[in-house]
């Protein structure tokens, strides 16, 4: 499989607000890289335990996402 690079962000991965829920295992973007949720919480609580600024939505079914490994960056 070949690990395709992104550049840039897609229209669809909007900065996500603190007290949005965020789901185990669901990938979000965090400062321009891709990222596993660990927890089942909110983005706030995200934020904190990876020491991230921001994190964003990941449109993990749009074609230029299908090929991308979590921890790579955007």
């Amino acid at each position: 499989m070949t690990n395709t690079r992104v550049s840039g962000l897609l229209e669809t991965e909007t900065v996500l607000a603190d007290d949005h829920p965020v789901l185990m295992g669901h990938v979000y973007i965090a400062d321009g890289r891709t990222v596993r949720s660990s927890i089942s919480g909110t983005v706030a609580q995200l934020r904190q335990i990876i020491g991230a600024d921001e994190v964003r939505r990941c449109d993990i079914f749009h074609e230029k996402r299908q090929f991308m490994k979590v921890g790579e960056r955007v």
